[in-house]
């Protein structure tokens, strides 16, 4: 009956993420002004804004709804061994990309260089699920989501309250989140509800984030202004985490914690 509920919560996020998806591309290519960096306030932009408060308080009793599950770690599943070589690829693109880019500019700043290299570094993060190096090679993506955050903050050329700026941010948190559950899980110190929050956390803010930019960037419908935030080098590696997360969600074994009575 648990593992029935624990799907059906599972199903409910990934409903959930999928319209945030399409919500959060048609609002941005159509009700964003480029030129103030701000919403227009139309009613698709006002059910998005709720829909994103409703997902903080779905993540926020999601801990409290799923049952504590074992200490021992199943062995990763084919779907989660394919997404994971799947993100790893995403990431090596996204920093050869960045690292070009880089290289192009003589006035690249030191931070750019770090990021690259740090996402060319993550990549065996999610090449190496199931095998003991995975925890330690955890600390590399934390190490790439700390320079994005960087990154991103300190962008002079996108107002720091701008929702494109936010939305970003608050991927990336949930992103390092749901990277720290993972090195604790992968050194057997698990903490099953709330890595259970952070891959909820994790879907629910990088995949429609990252599809809504991916999306407004291919459609050509932004600023210079807004280029340095949208761009695949951001987008992709994000893409690539919610969708590690979303394999763990759907395809890991569980074990539920087995409670023996006298």
């Amino acid at each position: 009956m648990t593992n029935i509920k624990n799907r059906l919560y599972i199903f409910s996020t990934t409903i959930l993420a999928v319209l945030l998806s399409v919500l959060h591309a048609v609002a941005l290519c159509t009700a964003y002004d480029g030129s103030v960096g701000y919403f227009d306030g139309t009613p698709l932009v006002v059910t998005m804004q709720i829909l994103y408060a409703l997902v903080a308080v779905w993540c926020l009793v999601i801990p409290f709804l799923t049952a504590k599950e074992s200490t021992s770690a199943a062995p990763p599943t084919f779907p989660m061994i394919f997404t994971g070589y799947f993100s790893g690829i995403l990431f090596l693109f996204s920093g050869i990309l960045l690292l070009r880019s880089a290289l192009a500019s003589p006035s690249t700043p030191m931070l750019v260089y770090l990021l690259a290299i740090f996402t060319l570094l993550a990549a065996p993060f999610f090449l190496t699920v199931g095998k003991k190096a995975h925890a330690a090679l955890g600390f590399l993506a934390l190490g790439f989501l700390f320079c994005l955050l960087f990154y991103v903050y300190f962008d002079m050329y996108v107002t720091i309250n701008s929702p494109l700026k936010v939305a970003l941010q608050l991927s990336i948190l949930s992103a390092l989140l749901f990277v720290l559950c993972e090195i604790r899980r992968g050194i057997g110190k698990p903490m099953p509800r709330i890595t259970a929050s952070a891959r909820h956390l994790c879907v629910l803010f990088c995949l429609p984030t990252s599809v809504a930019h991916l999306v407004f960037g291919a459609s050509d419908a932004c600023g210079t202004l807004e280029r340095s935030v949208i761009s695949p080098v951001f987008s992709l590696p994000l893409l690539a985490l919610a969708l590690f997360a979303l394999s763990e969600m759907l395809f890991e074994k569980r074990k539920e914690k087995i409670c023996k009575t006298s």
